[in-house]
């Protein structure tokens, strides 16, 4: 075990461990085999647990846990599979209760392609050859940026709320401040001003 004296940083290290143990035998290899900063690394195992974990429940894979995903698995994935992934991630809420942004998304594809380069082209784990030759991932492209349908209508709501309390503390503030009679108020204001200064009256 190698000593760090920054104990939150080996807190952390001892982590990475822990993750990389509930993970198969050539994904442990990736983890030693990539020069990648270690936030790095704990994104992209993350990302490789989420979709081990989608291939099982999804059938593609016959595997009791993460760890015993087999190569052969990932070696005959289909594009229509990934894809079929993408949209998994798209209809999503994640942990901030929102639907997943396209760059969060990119996120997880990027952590697959550096995957499956490791496994196709870099390693040499099999008597000097890679463990497969077929990498899916070449075939998937990036999402664009703009944004998803859910991530965008989600948006407009956060947006419109927004917009409804910021004139709720206007008017709270201009009530006071000017000590206009309610009575004037309402008669000049329109019936969407009165349903938002009513409700602060009560």
């Amino acid at each position: 075990m190698v000593e760090i004296y920054c104990n939150g940083k080996r807190k952390e290290i001892l982590y990475e461990s822990q993750k990389q143990q509930k993970l198969p035998f050539y994904v442990q290899d990736f983890y030693l085999g990539k020069n990648l900063a270690l936030t790095t690394k704990y994104q992209y195992l993350t990302e490789i647990r989420r979709f081990f974990t989608w291939l099982r429940k999804e059938g593609n894979s016959d595997a009791a846990e993460n760890k015993d995903v087999e190569l052969s698995t990932l070696e005959h994935l289909q594009r229509e599979d990934v894809m079929l992934y993408i949209d998994y991630l798209k209809n999503i809420i994640n942990a901030q209760n929102k639907y997943n942004s396209p760059t969060s998304i990119n996120r997880s594809l990027n952590a697959l392609r550096s995957l499956f380069t490791y496994l196709t082209v870099i390693s040499d784990k099999n008597d000097g050859e890679p463990y497969f030759y077929r990498n899916v991932m070449a075939k998937i492209e990036s999402l664009p940026a703009s944004k998803t349908l859910n991530y965008r209508a989600n948006e407009i709501l956060e947006n419109t709320c927004i917009v409804v309390k910021q004139n709720m503390i206007f008017w709270t503030f201009y009530l006071v401040a000017t000590k206009v009679p309610l009575i004037t108020i309402l008669l000049v204001t329109s019936e969407k001003t009165k349903k938002e200064i009513l409700p602060l009256l009560q």
